[in-house]
């Protein structure tokens, strides 16, 4: 590991865990991290390691403002983030929420647009079948009228030949009314009174 670490600082190569299990191929981050601080604690005692001369106070302190700086910088832009992420957050569960609402109003649409597509179509069989049972009340109606106008037409037929049969029989009383001689009536006797009653205007006639 030791080798890896100096082969890696001969190239110019920055010495971490990632860099030596690259180089070696194979090794837990946490065996090279130990085995690297050991590495470091050997170069630093022998003064030759790559961290140099101790950084000067006005530098670090300028280098630690700029880090402040930038974490600050990075913590806004985070925060400007989370608060975009939140934002679309809200907005996804609004339209989420709409999209949900406008579902819903579909589906009772629909469904109420089949419902009345139902009760018109059963409407519509009513009507059909009212149209069939009118057909055929007025097929029976027409087939009575047909046998009551036959029937009227006989009962005329009939009473028109007995009209011809009385008109003969009337003429034939007629014709025998004709022939029979009138009888007179009998004339009623009279109570004998001593006197001759005066003749009547028949006896006069006679």
């Amino acid at each position: 590991m030791f080798e890896a670490a100096e082969t890696l600082t001969a190239s110019g190569q920055t010495v971490s865990p990632s860099a030596i299990r690259t180089l070696l191929g194979t090794g837990s981050y946490t065996t090279i991290s130990t085995h690297l601080a050991t590495w470091r604690e050997t170069q630093s005692a022998t003064g030759t390691g790559t961290d140099g001369p101790e950084m000067p106070e006005p530098v670090e302190r300028a280098a630690r403002m700029f880090w402040g700086s930038a974490w600050k910088s990075a913590q806004q832009s985070l925060q400007s983030d989370r608060d975009a992420l939140e934002s679309a957050r809200r907005d996804m569960v609004r339209e989420r929420q709409e999209m949900s609402a406008e579902i819903a109003r579909l589906e009772n649409e629909t469904t109420r647009l089949l419902e009345a597509e139902q009760q018109h179509r059963s409407a519509r069989e009513q009507a059909e079948q009212k149209r069939h049972d009118a057909e055929e009340a007025i097929q029976h109606l027409r087939v009575d009228n047909a046998r009551l106008e036959e029937r009227a037409n006989a009962a005329e037929a009939r009473a028109s030949s007995m009209q011809t049969e009385f008109d003969k029989l009337y003429e034939r009383f007629q014709e025998l009314s004709n022939k029979i001689v009138p009888v007179k009536p009998a004339r009623p006797r009279r109570k004998a009174t001593g006197k001759s009653p005066a003749p009547s205007g028949d006896e006069v006639a006679d």
